[in-house]
């Protein structure tokens, strides 16, 4: 124990704090998104997620933000005609990003984007089976695993 007036090296300033760890990728679902991102293509795959399975097509933001928008507006008790603006704003952060990335690198992906997206849970399927998939986004960090194709019950 410090004696009064004596600090400890816990609390010394001159000690620098731990490095943060970053989170751990996966390369070759990075490899998959970076594609798909620039082909402005899909591609079928299954994802697991803290113990439920995710299904649909792999897309860009791009096409997800025009698909929760088209969602969005058909759900929405009303209709001002802007349901276009999510896709139009994240379009343009995705652009200035694609800029920053030319004069800096490239980065990871933070967010996995499915189109027709279908949640498994033990016997639970959401959307029920018969109904349209849905538009999904997931953190990449909470991916545990993945395969291509979707999978069918």
């Amino acid at each position: 124990m410090a004696e009064q007036g004596e600090t400890s090296i816990l609390a010394d300033p001159a000690v620098p704090p731990a490095p943060e760890i970053p989170p751990l990728f996966d390369w070759a679902l990075q490899g998959l998104v970076r594609l798909v991102y620039q082909l402005d293509s899909t591609i079928a795959i299954s994802l697991n997620v803290h113990g439920s399975l995710v299904t649909g097509d792999l897309c860009s933001p791009f096409r997800w933000a025009e698909a929760h928008d088209a969602r969005f507006a058909k759900a929405a008790a009303f209709d001002t005609g802007e349901s276009h603006v999510m896709a139009d704003e994240i379009r343009q952060v995705y652009i200035d990003k694609e800029e920053r990335q030319k004069r800096l690198g490239p980065e990871p992906f933070s967010y996995i984007h499915l189109l027709d997206a279908r949640i498994f849970t033990g016997t639970f399927a959401m959307p029920e089976l018969g109904h349209p998939g849905v538009p999904w986004r997931g953190m990449a960090t909470s991916i545990d695993g993945w395969f291509l194709g979707k999978y069918q019950s």
